[in-house]
């Protein structure tokens, strides 16, 4: 999904559930733990290079907070925190040794949606920051990466100030260039969430 399709799909969003009256009131802070399944494809050097691909499940965190408007929009800040375990290695290809590594994503986004009887659809639109990628072998030193994030999810009002989602998001870092034992070349790294949760508002 591109960034158009995801502006499509929250106009549709809108069209949809905007006249509708909201039986719950998102405004305020909340906070919560998450159940994060990842699928990830990284690369040095292209399809020609080393690839690597990982699936895993992992733990976060998120915290936010909610505004609602007048015509019933409700958006707001969040960041999330989630742990990863990427891991691997590769040699050849004229790069020398590689590691996949990497221990987390932070991701500052935006929501925004409409509230339809108990349940807030949104998209989403944000930064991943992480030290995940590829590396030259026996790299000790982190790097840091930004990338894009962006997603849809629903979220359900289950009572007493608590509330499920359900979220599915894309992290792309693009393709900056590295240095492989004297070789530059493009790493990539892309993953897809989703993303199960319950926070508590406050």
């Amino acid at each position: 999904m591109n960034h158009r399709a995801l502006l499509l799909s929250i106009a549709a969003l809108a069209a949809s559930f905007s006249p509708a009256v909201a039986d719950t009131d998102w405004e305020g802070f909340y906070a919560g733990l998450s159940l994060d399944g990842s699928k990830t494809k990284a690369s040095a050097g292209g399809a020609a290079g080393h690839g690597y691909n990982s699936k895993e499940a992992s733990l976060g965190l998120y915290l936010g907070k909610n505004y609602v408007t007048r015509s019933g929009l409700v958006w707001g800040p969040e960041l999330s925190l989630k742990a990863l375990g990427n891991s691997g290695t590769a040699t050849g290809a004229g790069l020398g040794t590689t590691d996949f590594k990497g221990s987390f994503v932070a991701t500052p986004k935006i929501r925004a949606g409409f509230a339809r009887g108990k349940a807030l659809f949104y998209g989403t639109i944000g930064l991943g920051i992480t030290d995940a990628g590829v590396v030259p072998a026996g790299t000790s030193d982190k790097d840091f990466h930004i990338g894009t994030v962006y997603g849809l999810g629903a979220e359900f009002d289950i009572g007493n100030g608590w509330a499920t989602r359900v979220e599915a998001t894309v992290f792309d870092l693009g393709s900056p260039d590295k240095n492989y034992s004297g070789t530059t070349a493009a790493m990539g790294y892309k993953s897809k969430t989703l993303t199960l949760g319950l926070s508590r508002k406050f």
